[in-house]
């Protein structure tokens, strides 16, 4: 189970995205340091794990071929 400060992270970040707002005052560089960190942290993550959903479903269809 993900840190209730980790989740509201996650969410602050896809909040931002799907809005394109920026998740405090200010542009990039008025952003906390730390969320910038934190940002890019998730970032990852989720291309990670588009990228393993993406290949699951290519090596899937190659079985059912």
């Amino acid at each position: 189970m993900l840190e209730k400060s980790i989740q509201r992270d996650i969410q602050r970040y896809v909040y931002c995205k799907d809005n394109n707002v920026p998740p405090y005052e200010g542009g990039y560089d008025k952003q906390p340091a730390l969320w910038i960190d934190r940002y890019f942290t998730i970032k990852s993550a989720f291309a990670k794990l588009e990228k393993a959903q993406i290949n699951k479903v290519n090596k899937d269809g190659t079985r059912k071929n």
